[in-house]
């Protein structure tokens, strides 16, 4: 069954939604965190947008080429008429694309996001010496397979990964480091040394923690069209770990809901507590939305979509 669609916006209209939607887009990328004023004019724009949008409805020629309509009698005894009924044989055969959905997260927040959770694989691969040992070998035997690396004895190197924010896998991370900066001895020599004189376990503890410094699983705005397969992998890692984010991100107003826009949030609260959203919540400022949200989320394990599984 067809429904009748909205009317094509007049030409000043359409530059209007045009405007705005160039407007929402590079405000939302750029928006800094608690950044109220532009908080405030990414609803105003929606608003409008919303306005814009509610037209007249019409049947379009090509739905009235092919449907029609079934008079029934309704529960009263009246007539009723139904309109837009297409047969599956009369359906075309190409249907027409969806229009490009807007993102719901900031290009700065996803980053936010996948930061915590590259920290998080990072400080579970640390006590998972038999997948960090997959995983060592995996990026080894890519290169060796793949690829050349610098001049170096072995042509083995490790990069660090460097995290902005502050998480609570990139604080376990440090703690592992520092941890293990006190045992190791100091000097080039003495650690060869070292190596030699430990078992195998502590040498795959060493490793994993090795291993843990260098996940790269943050997907940044500017890798966005080479840095598929790193995130893909990054996913695989965190499957293999049985990764659990709930144990590692807790979305609060400072983190999460006060970088998204109002709809995020009201959605947010209504399926973290399983109820509908509730009309007063239309009225909040959007700080005191955003301190609601973390309040009525707090215990329930609801993540963003970002660090689901």
């Amino acid at each position: 069954m067809r429904r009748p669609e909205p009317l094509p916006l007049s030409e000043e209209a359409a530059a209007e939604e045009k405007r705005l939607s160039e407007e929402y887009q590079t405000l939302f990328d750029g928006m800094e965190d608690g950044d109220e004023e532009a908080s405030e004019r990414l609803d105003a724009i929606e608003a409008r947008i919303a306005e814009l949008q509610e037209t007249e409805r019409a049947y379009t020629p090509d739905v009235l080429a092919i449907g029609g309509a079934i008079v029934t009698i309704g529960a009263e005894g009246e007539a009723e008429i139904l309109q837009g009924i297409v047969r599956p044989e009369d359906e075309p055969e190409e249907e027409r694309k969806p229009s490009k959905a807007r993102p719901e997260f900031s290009a700065a927040l996803v980053e936010s996001l996948t930061e915590a959770k590259s920290a998080a694989i990072g400080a579970t691969l640390a006590g998972r010496h038999d997948v960090a040992l997959a995983a060592v070998v995996h990026a080894l035997a890519s290169d060796v397979f793949h690829g050349y690396r610098n001049d170096s004895s072995l042509r083995i190197s490790a990069k660090i990964t460097h995290l902005k924010e502050e998480s609570a896998g990139a604080g376990a991370l440090k703690d592992l480091y520092e941890t293990w900066f006190e045992k190791l001895p100091k000097g080039e020599r003495t650690l060869w040394d070292w190596c030699l004189a430990q078992d195998q376990e502590t040498l795959l503890a060493l490793l994993a923690l090795c291993a843990a410094c260098t996940v790269d699983a943050v997907q940044r705005k500017q890798e966005i069209a080479d840095g598929g397969r790193r995130i893909a992998q990054g996913n695989a890692l965190a499957a293999a770990l049985s990764l659990d984010m709930t144990k590692w991100f807790t979305p609060t107003a400072d983190n999460f809901f006060s970088r998204v826009g109002r709809t995020t949030v009201v959605s947010a609260i209504s399926e973290a507590k399983g109820t509908p959203a509730k009309r007063s919540w239309d009225k909040l400022k959007k700080n005191d939305l955003a301190a609601l949200a973390e309040r009525e989320v707090a215990g329930t394990g609801w993540l963003p979509r970002t660090l689901r599984a």
